[in-house]
C-alpha cells in the first residue's frame, strides 16, 4: 500500500499551540524557582529557609505545569494517531492501494455500506454470495439494506481484510458473517 501524507502532526495545530506555552511557562516558573532558592541560601536566618520554600514551591508548581503540558500534547498525539490507524484500516478493508493521511476527505470516501459504490457493485454481480467468496462483490439489495439498518443503529461495519467476511461491532460486542445468508437473518433480529 502507498502511504502519502504521512505527516504526524497537523489536526490539531491549536492544542500543540496551547501545549507548548503551558510547558514553556513552566520551565520559566522552574527555573524562577531555582533562583528564589538560590536567593534565599544567601538571606539571614530565619528568612532563607522561607525564601527557600518559596522557591522551591513555585519550581514543585512549574514542573506540574511542564507535566500538564506534556499530558496534552499526549492526548493530541493519541488523536493524530487514532485518526491515521483510522484511514489505513478503512484503506485496507476497501482493498486500496494508495492512501493520503492528510485528506480528511479519505475518511469518508470508498466507506462499505455509504451508499452508491456498494450498489453499483452489487448491480454488476449476481447477488447470490456464497460462503468464502469476496462479500464485497455480491451482496444483495436485502443485504444491504440490512447493513444499513445496522449502521443506523449504531453498529460499526467493516469487511475482514480477505473480504470473505463482514464483520458488526457494537461496545464490546462483534460478529462476523460470512454469508449472505447469515446477514439477512441478522437482519430480521434488528428490526
Amino acid at each position: 500500500m502507498k502511504v502519502s501524507g504521512l505527516h504526524l502532526h497537523g489536526t490539531y495545530d491549536t492544542a500543540i499551540t496551547v501545549a507548548s506555552f503551558i510547558a514553556f511557562v513552566g520551565w520559566a516558573l522552574v527555573v524562577i524557582g531555582v533562583f528564589i532558592v538560590v536567593g534565599g541560601l544567601s538571606a539571614g536566618a530565619p528568612y532563607n529557609i522561607m525564601i527557600g520554600g518559596i522557591g522551591f514551591g513555585i519550581g514543585a508548581m512549574g514542573l506540574l505545569q511542564v507535566a500538564a503540558g506534556q499530558m496534552l500534547r499526549a492526548s493530541v498525539d493519541t488523536a493524530d494517531y487514532s485518526r491515521q490507524e483510522l484511514v489505513l484500516q478503512l484503506a485496507l478493508a476497501e482493498g486500496r492501494t494508495e492512501i493520503d493521511l492528510q485528506r480528511p476527505s479519505d475518511l469518508t470516501q470508498n466507506v462499505p455500506f455509504a451508499g452508491s459504490e456498494v450498489s453499483s457493485r452489487t448491480e454488476k454481480k449476481d447477488a447470490s454470495a456464497h460462503v468464502g467468496s469476496d462479500l464485497t462483490m455480491g451482496l444483495s439489495e436485502e443485504a444491504i439494506s440490512v447493513l444499513r439498518r445496522a449502521k443506523e443503529k449504531g453498529y460499526v461495519i467493516h469487511f475482514s481484510p480477505d473480504k470473505k467476511s463482514v464483520i458488526l461491532s457494537s461496545g464490546g460486542w462483534q460478529a462476523s458473517f460470512s454469508s449472505e445468508d447469515e446477514i439477512v437473518k441478522f437482519g430480521r433480529d434488528i428490526r
